[in-house]
């Protein structure tokens, strides 16, 4: 029975050893990976915008050349 203890004791230290690992790794993504990831997407966001934006006032134009001039 001593022997099943000691395996259960050290497979215990190995989950928690893992489960450490694990917590170091989800704060790394936290931390780190998804700012970067949403500093991306804003910069796209801004881009996006501004595009629709210039085609936007192009179609506009288009249009008031086209019906008032």
């Amino acid at each position: 029975m001593t022997d099943q203890a000691q395996k259960n004791k050290e497979d215990i230290i190995e989950i928690r050893g893992e489960l450490r690992l694990i917590n170091q790794k989800l704060d790394t993504l936290v931390s780190n990976h998804i700012f970067h990831l949403n500093r991306d997407v804003s910069v796209l966001i801004k881009i996006v915008v501004t595009v629709s934006t210039i085609l936007f006032s192009g179609v506009i134009t288009l249009l008031i050349k086209a019906f008032f001039i």
